[in-house]
């Protein structure tokens, strides 16, 4: 019985000094005034006075990773041939350059990289047809042998390669009549014209179209061609 009241007195203490710290102000001053805790919060708060007050570290964030900018990939060129695929302006301008370089080139040079070059504008929707024939109507009409020879050589060039938008247009009359008075000026310029004229009447036989431009081309390069 003696240890039965000794437990009933210290629950009694333990009740009362928690309700006695449970009256105290709280050290912590808010806009509306000094607030209270209750017991068990008082004696949490006595137990562990600075686990609220741990200064905490702000987080830096982190600087976005810095990414170096890729070079762009370029296209070398040979005799500083400009290349660029985008712009009809500056595909004019390789264009003529392509041109002007195979006519300073010796005859034996073989005429593919231009040829294929400017096909590749066409077909790529870049320039058309009379676009990339047009640097060639000049030197075909006034420059010298070597270069009217080297023209009716790219002329052969697209005219095996190219597309039917390229053929037809080389076959036309405009450019056949070309070819033609050049050929009718010079001997060895007018023998090459007609064994163009031969070899692609002959080779295209089997498309209506170009065959017909081709045979009436030919029909007037045999009516006006000046004999030899």
């Amino acid at each position: 019985e003696q240890a039965v009241f000794q437990f009933i007195t210290v629950l009694h203490d333990t009740q009362h000094f928690i309700d006695t710290v449970g009256e105290m102000p709280a050290t912590g001053h808010s806009p509306r005034g000094p607030s209270r805790l209750s017991g068990r919060e008082a004696v949490r708060a006595g137990l562990a006075p600075q686990s609220h007050s741990m200064p905490t570290r702000a987080l830096q964030p982190s600087a976005p990773p810095t990414s170096q900018p890729s070079a762009t990939p370029t296209m070398s060129a040979p005799d500083g041939v400009i290349h660029s695929l985008k712009s009809p302006k500056l595909a004019k301008k390789e264009s003529e350059a392509l041109i002007q370089s195979q006519l300073m080139s010796p005859m034996t040079d073989d005429p593919s990289y231009c040829c294929n070059t400017l096909l590749n504008f066409v077909q790529t929707g870049i320039l058309t047809p009379k676009e990339i024939l047009k640097p060639l109507k000049v030197p075909l009409k006034k420059d010298a042998i070597h270069a009217q020879l080297t023209v009716v050589n790219i002329l052969d060039g697209l005219m095996k390669h190219g597309t039917i938008g390229v053929r037809l247009e080389i076959a036309g009359k405009k450019w056949t009549d070309r070819i033609s008075t050049a050929g009718q000026r010079t001997p060895l310029v007018g023998a090459r014209v007609l064994q163009l004229l031969t070899h692609w009447k002959d080779t295209y036989s089997n498309e209506p179209v170009l065959n017909g431009l081709l045979n009436a081309a030919y029909e007037r390069w045999s009516t006006n061609r000046v004999p030899a």
